[in-house]
Parts: structure tokens; sequence; C-alpha cells
């Protein structure tokens, strides 16, 4: 049963597709992403466990994956081809680092399942793939991707998608990563097989690629070790990487301390930036204190979470 549910080419059987769902509605409740099944693929490609207690599975698939956690299936590879790298699931990345989680149930996140239909690895590098040159990494940009993700997707705020999907390919491990470009010398020169004196043994070469997914599962697996290897950059045009957004932030007020006080809070990002913004407070509590509070929490609520913000007031 197991090795047919794992044979992940086109020769799978019918009944594997089913006990897939059956699996991911399985899910230990402590590890869905908002209930979110299109986040879901397998268990044994992904981070996510099925319940401990409780389970709702047949008999039959609880010992298939009691199996397979016995003995320790595991996906593993000496070099992944790209295409394997790229039909890898984007959410619950077994090879993603630890710190990718936090971004999963962030608004872009949601929005990038919903709305985009990024499941796999390579719709995310499709859609980065297709954003334009002049992509400013502000909420109002104006460039052709940001207005078509606007209309033709309905996103509300396409810059941040962008850079949320950039920063979850950056958090890849290097071998697993879509990015990572691999140089590779082959077996020999001449194309031949390389083989021992006695022929009866091929001589392993690292540099031999897996280039299908369902070879990269393998029995008796092992935690790959980490390496030093530094990530593949971001794509510079998302402006991915964890940035500082510097905002000045005021308050002003009217007639301070006077039943006629009218207070008012502003932002300011800098010359000519879109994200400049000024609002008038309409509750009683008004003065230059509220409003210089309430020009900060907007802030905060405006700016990406996963870009670290520097507000200077006075």
């Amino acid at each position: 049963w197991l090795k047919a549910y794992l044979n992940l080419d086109d020769r799978r059987p019918t009944w594997a597709f089913f006990a897939d769902a059956l699996i991911c509605r399985d899910a230990a409740p402590s590890q869905k992403i908002d209930a979110d099944p299109e986040a879901r693929v397998m268990p044994i490609i992904q981070t996510w466990e099925t319940r401990s207690r409780n389970s709702t599975l047949p008999e039959d698939l609880k010992m298939m994956l009691k199996t397979a956690k016995e003995f320790n299936v595991k996906l593993n590879a000496a070099n992944p081809s790209k295409r394997v790298r790229e039909t890898l699931p984007l959410w619950y990345h077994v090879k993603s680092d630890q710190s990718a989680k936090k971004l999963y149930k962030t608004r872009p996140a949601k929005c990038l399942r919903k709305k985009h239909h990024v499941k796999l690895v390579e719709d995310a590098t499709n859609l980065l793939g297709s954003v334009s040159e002049n992509h400013q990494p502000i909420a109002g940009c104006t460039c052709e991707t940001c207005k078509k993700l606007r209309m033709g997707e309905k996103c509300p705020h396409p810059h941040e998608c962008i850079t949320t999907l950039a920063s979850l390919i950056y958090k890849i491990e290097p071998k697993w990563n879509p990015n990572t470009e691999t140089v590779t010398q082959p077996p020999n020169a001449t194309g031949e097989d390389r083989r021992t004196e006695d022929e009866e043994e091929r001589i392993f070469d690292k540099n031999n690629k897996t280039t299908e997914l369902k070879d990269t599962i393998k029995i008796f697996g092992t935690n790959e070790n980490k390496t030093n290897e530094p990530r593949t950059p971001p794509p510079q045009h998302t402006n991915a990487q964890e940035t500082t957004t510097t905002v000045y932030t005021d308050g002003a007020c009217n007639n301070n301390g006077e039943e006629t006080t009218a207070a008012g809070s502003g932002m300011w990002y800098g010359h000519n930036d879109p994200r400049n913004h000024s609002v008038r407070l309409n509750h009683k509590n008004q003065s230059n204190q509220t409003g210089e509070l309430t020009a900060i929490l907007l802030a905060v609520k405006r700016q990406p979470r996963n870009q670290d913000l520097r507000i200077i007031t006075d």
C-alpha cells in the first residue's frame, strides 16, 4: 500500500488520490493553517501531521502512515532537479526554515492561497517571475503587475503578497530552493558510464540529478545536515528581504484642553510617497498626545508584518 501510495507519477493508483483527501482532512487541529485544506497535500512531503488521537481515518490508512513513520520515510535527494524543487508544495515546505511558519497565517499568505491560488513552489516562481521591472516596494505601487493583481485577482495589497511570496522562497534551503543555480559535471566527458575495473558496480556520482519527485522519497531517511551555504537572495525587484521602513508621525490640536478642541494625526514617509497620510480625530478625548498616538497606531497597522518599522516622533 505505502509503495503504491508514494508512486507520484502518472501510474499512481486512483485510490491514492482519495486517500490524500481523507488524510488532509485528518490533519491535527494545531497544525492547520486557518482550516485551509488547499495548503495541505501530503504529510510525507510536508511538515504537518495527522491526528494522534480521535483520528477519523480508515484503519488501512492509519496502518499505512504508521508504517511510513516506523521506517522513517522522508524526502531526501543529493541533487534534486529544478523541476523537482518546483513541484513541491510551498506551504508546510519540508525543507524550509522554521521561521517561514510565522508567515503562513499573515494576511498576504491567506490572499496568496485564496485569490492567487498559490499552492506549489512553481506557482510562486511564476508569479514572482511576472513582476514588472519598475515595481516599487510600496503599498501604492502603480506598476503593471500591481494593477493587474488589483483588477484581475481583486488583491487589495499586491506588494505585500509579492514581498511575502519572495520571503517564503528565500527561506527554503539552498539545495531545494528553485532559484539556486546548480553547476554539475558529467560523470564522464564522453557521456559513458564510469565503472570499476570489473565493470560490475557503477561509481556513485553526487552530480546525478533526481528528476522525479517520487524518487526523492526514501525509506530509512535521515535528516539532512544543514550547510553553511548561503541562501539564494530574493529577487531584487520585490525588495523581499526584511527591510526597515521609516515614518515620521505627529499630532496637532487646536484649542487644546477646551470644548472646541480639534485634533489630527499625520504620517510622512518621504517626498511624494503615496503612503503619506493625515486623519482628523472624531472622538471626545482630543489632544496633541492622542493625535500622536493615533498616527503611530495607524502606521503600525499599515506596515507589512514581515518588515521592520522605525517610527520617528517627538
